[in-house]
């Protein structure tokens, strides 16, 4: 992850369309808590890692947010919070108080954690209001085993998000339609070439490795939309976006930048 970039004014602004809909809805919930556990093969399909990456442009494993009408708290490990260190900045004197939280290898400070984000939690909530978050959503792992350890006698209220959180993401700003319309001519390029190699290796009883796969068709898409007049961080961004859809395994073989 030497390569990441969080875009603070992408995630402060994304994070107020958050924080509208959960005002509006406040006779509901009372604050948002998404808790995101260790990667497996479905992650990248659950709507709390979606959020991550509309909020942050990347999955944070390991990793929970709690976002309330006016702040959001973020607890991760040493080595992530490293990438999130420029949040606090507030772009505007609008934006949202953020806090990071950094969990160590010191298993009662990380305790303390969560028992200080229960507080939190706790601090805006009311009896008719409950936390929003993706039932749905089950993940594993060591975060996840603490946590429930930790909140297991607080009898903390759930109610589902999956409507607010997809009312969030629904409206497009002008550097998401334009993600949108790359990725969709890379869909196009990328199912041509995938195909047409395919079609080959098949044929001509080739071995392959995913990776050389994953070279041929960012060169096909790349040389094909910087002919269409895109800039090189809109080919990148729309062509990770449809392979994170369509194609997740490939992900990882993917060229970080240009």
């Amino acid at each position: 992850m030497s390569d990441v970039k969080i875009d603070t004014n992408i995630f402060h602004k994304r994070l107020s369309i958050l924080q509208k809909n959960l005002t509006a809805d406040s006779s509901k919930y009372s604050s948002l808590l998404f808790l995101v556990g260790a990667r497996d093969d479905e992650s990248t399909y659950k709507k709390s890692t979606v959020l991550q990456i509309w909020l942050l442009g990347y999955e944070f494993a390991h990793t929970s947010m709690l976002i309330t009408q006016d702040k959001c708290f973020i607890i991760t490990s040493e080595g992530k919070a490293k990438y999130l260190k420029q949040l606090p900045n507030k772009p505007t004197n609008n934006s949202s108080d953020v806090e990071i939280w950094t969990r160590t290898k010191d298993t009662e400070k990380n305790k303390q954690l969560f028992k200080d984000l229960i507080g939190k939690l706790k601090e805006v909530g009311s009896e008719e209001q409950k936390i929003g978050t993706i039932i749905k959503d089950q993940y594993k792992g060591k975060f996840i085993d603490e946590w429930n350890e930790v909140s297991k006698e607080d009898n903390l209220q759930y109610l589902d998000a999956s409507l607010l959180v997809s009312k969030s993401l629904e409206l497009k700003d002008s550097d998401e339609f334009n993600n949108t319309k790359t990725a969709a001519k890379s869909s196009v390029v990328m199912m041509d070439t995938f195909a047409n190699e395919m079609m080959v290796v098949v044929d001509e009883e080739l071995k392959t490795k995913n990776s050389d796969l994953s070279d041929k068709i960012e060169d096909h898409i790349t040389k094909t939309l910087l002919k269409d007049g895109k800039v090189a961080s809109e080919v990148y961004q729309g062509a990770t976006d449809f392979i994170k859809k369509e194609r997740p395994d490939l992900l990882d073989h993917f060229t970080k930048n240009f």
